[in-house]
């Protein structure tokens, strides 16, 4: 059996690769084997799973997240580190707030919005659903923009960018 000291970084960031693009620690582990050969040893997929959960721990904490945060922040998190133009949505303190950061300046602004009874039962009524007191934060909505998908959609409004992969 082999384990994450005894690969070279070439397999691990391939290890990362396969992880990263949906493949489970069993396909992971039959495409190793078949690429070292049989000589090489076994690594098995729990192994797998237990060595990129410790590079995503890793990564979270270079970007200042400590263990156990929520995927809402760290989403948030790694948008801003990567420099994303972002926007969301979040209800805390008993009110919805748009916050964005990107276009048009680089700053993060937080507007509080109005919305309809019905959405603010809506969303209270989810709160409840998951037991969130009023002074946690949830996220409602994420959207995120390339610099150049809004230099397109300025140039040519009638462009619009989505995921269709949803359900897919």
């Amino acid at each position: 059996m082999r384990g994450q000291k005894s690969m070279e970084q070439g397999d691990l960031d391939l290890l990362s690769l396969l992880f990263s693009v949906g493949a489970t620690g069993g396909q992971i582990s039959q495409f190793m084997q078949g690429l070292k050969g049989a000589d090489s040893g076994e690594i098995l997929p729990k192994r797998i799973y237990d060595m990129n959960q410790k590079t995503e721990e890793l990564q979270d904490l270079a970007l200042g997240l400590i263990p156990g945060c929520s995927d809402a922040v760290k989403t948030i998190a790694k948008l801003e580190s990567a420099g994303i133009n972002h926007f969301y949505v979040v209800s805390e303190n008993g009110g919805l707030y748009a916050c964005s950061k990107g276009r048009p300046t680089k700053e993060l602004t937080r507007i509080r919005l109005e919305c309809p009874q019905q959405i603010d039962d809506d969303i209270n009524a989810l709160r409840n659903d998951f037991l969130l007191n009023d002074k946690c934060k949830m996220l409602v909505l994420v959207s995120m923009a390339t610099d150049e998908m809004i230099r397109l959609v300025s140039m040519y409004p009638e462009v619009w960018f989505m995921d269709t992969t949803a359900g897919t």
